[in-house]
């Protein structure tokens, strides 16, 4: 099996020269991950953390096709995702004109580009690679959404003032690339917008690794970020953490680079890593206490796991229980339904109201409570394990 990336995305220096985090293990989900296996490594060239020595499982076009989350017959903003384009919105106004030329690169179904509307801003745009959200995006918002992705081979009408790029670069693998075909996109004093999951920002919170998941790949601090940018004539003109998570993880970086000035060399000094050392240290405690806790359980009746997520994946990995015990795994996902994890069928909850009474181990961190309710909802008095 050839792996992925033997090299620092940003600077290209080997693997072996940069520090080991940690490794991440998803070889028992490999009907529902791009990737098998990776390392995560910090790079003492140019301050980058990202995710090394990868064993591709499914081509991230075909993953991202096959397990959208952005597709479907519904099309809703959550509370907390309209939020934070709000924030977004109004930090790319202090800086950007209302009349600049904007494409949103992989816009969904147009819901910032909508948003950015509502703050009057005239001429939006964006690239998607899926058709039906680009039809959705011109019937509810008039917004026209031309077909095609980074990567591709994508031919627009214009050149832009501004290029947004809104929680992708962290899922990429080439993204020196992506910054190159970007810059094309752009007017001589053109602007990027990238809001990225800040690394500064990891440990606000307690996880269990759950940062370096099965998509996230790329893990920027600002220094990192800054020279990415400096490859390409980038200088930035702004930037900001927003504290606020979408998802429950770390908050999110916000940063506007400016076309021309800002070096075309990485800088190198010593990169502070001490914010990944913390956020280490804080998994390390979480996943003892864990440890502990499951040591103690009655598995005598075998037990059934609720999440087919990436801390599941890390239960397994750690070998927090007796593999053999669970007698299955349940998630909501549609698109993960029928497939099978760690010799496991993954099955919808009404499922297992015709299952064998057995405990059931919540295993999602941010929808505990949700869950709880749902069992209890469904008539379903199993014992329940909690990890919270």
């Amino acid at each position: 099996m050839t792996r992925l990336r033997k090299k620092c995305p940003i600077c290209e220096k080997s693997n072996m020269k940069s520090k080991m985090i940690i490794n991440r293990d998803f070889s028992g989900y490999k009907s529902i991950t791009p990737f098998t296996s990776y390392n995560v490594y910090a790079c003492n060239e140019c301050g980058m953390v990202y995710a090394g020595d990868i064993e591709e499982n499914i081509p991230l076009d075909i993953y991202y096709d096959q397990m959208s989350k952005y597709e479907g017959d519904i099309y809703v903003l959550s509370p907390v995702v309209e939020a934070c384009y709000e924030r977004e919105a109004l930090f790319i106004e202090k800086y950007v004109n209302k009349n600049a030329r904007i494409l949103d690169i992989g816009c969904a179904f147009g819901g910032f580009l909508n948003v950015l509307k509502q703050h009057g801003f005239r001429n939006v745009e964006g690239l998607e690679l899926s058709k039906k959200n680009a039809k959705y995006a011109k019937e509810h918002y008039d917004i026209d959404v031309h077909i095609g992705g980074i990567g591709y081979d994508v031919s627009l009408p214009e050149k832009y003032n501004l290029v947004i790029l809104n929680g992708t670069l962290e899922h990429l693998l080439d993204i020196r690339k992506c910054i190159a075909q970007i810059k094309t996109f752009l007017n001589d004093d053109g602007r990027i917008f990238l809001q990225v999951p800040a690394v500064e920002d990891f440990a606000s919170h307690t996880d269990l690794y759950q940062e370096f998941s099965t998509e996230h790949i790329n893990y920027f601090s600002m220094p990192a970020l800054s020279n990415l940018m400096r490859l390409y004539g980038m200088k930035n003109e702004a930037n900001t953490i927003d504290h606020q998570s979408i998802m429950g993880l770390s908050g999110n970086s916000l940063s506007l680079w400016k076309n021309g000035g800002g070096g075309v060399e990485i800088i190198r000094e010593t990169p502070d890593f001490s914010y990944i050392d913390r956020y280490m240290d804080q998994c390390k405690k979480f996943s003892d206490k864990i440890i502990n806790e499951l040591r103690d359980k009655d598995y005598s009746q075998g037990f059934y796991i609720w999440g087919a997520g990436t801390q599941t994946a890390m239960l397994y990995q750690m070998n927090a229980f007796p593999h053999d015990a669970v007698k299955g795994i349940i998630d909501s996902n549609a698109n993960y339904q029928g497939k099978t994890i760690c010799g496991n069928e993954i099955i919808a909850p009404a499922q297992l109201k015709r299952l064998p009474p057995a405990p059931i181990l919540i295993s999602a961190q941010y929808a505990q409570n949700a869950i709880i309710k749902a069992i209890h909802d469904m008539g379903i008095d199993n014992d329940i394990w909690t990890l919270m």
